[in-house]
């Protein structure tokens, strides 16, 4: 199946490695961030940077599904079952990139880990070397400084959960892909 994004379509991505490894890229068209950063930001508990799911009250999740919907994002999850997150990773990196340069996406922001970031880099340049594909902008982030990098942790850790978590975050995924 073809997967379609919207036009000028940006990929957020956060994993969760619980069970199996899950990569989540939540989109949203560049037209519509300021508007769903916004929203994003108004879901956090007061007195708090950012939303991050595995500590958050269940009330506060809740609101921030919701939102996440009345946004409109979409999302896509990469799933990998590979033991090792590393050998994970690169595959649910892969995959995403081959969308990505199917889909013509031209910017997409990673979640930073210190400890993983150069090696995405180096992962990131082989691949899209081999996809001949040199549009894509990419940079890695702190969850302190993107929201839509919030939505991609939120959709990680509920399908993660599974159970009624996965089944709130269900009309968010555009897809869900094997790696």
């Amino acid at each position: 199946m073809t997967l379609e994004l919207p036009k000028q379509a940006q990929l957020f991505v956060d994993e969760c490695k619980a069970k199996d490894y899950y990569l989540a890229a939540a989109v949203a068209t560049s037209a519509s961030l300021t508007a769903v950063r916004t929203e994003l930001r108004s879901g956090r508990h007061k007195g708090t940077d950012y939303v991050h799911f595995v500590r958050e009250r269940d009330a506060v999740k809740d609101r921030f599904i919701n939102i996440m919907q009345e946004c409109g994002l979409i999302a896509i999850m990469y799933v990998s079952s590979a033991k090792k997150h590393a050998v994970a990773r690169e595959a649910c990196l892969h995959s995403m990139l081959e969308d990505i340069s199917a889909q013509k996406v031209r910017q997409l922001t990673i979640e930073s880990d210190a400890s993983i970031d150069a090696a995405d880099r180096r992962i990131i340049a082989k691949k899209l070397l081999e996809l001949r594909y040199d549009d894509l902008r990419y940079e890695h982030r702190g969850k302190k400084e993107e929201p839509l990098l919030w939505a991609s942790d939120a959709i990680a850790w509920c399908y993660n959960r599974g159970g009624a978590w996965r089944q709130k975050i269900e009309p968010l995924l555009a897809e869900v892909r094997g790696c």
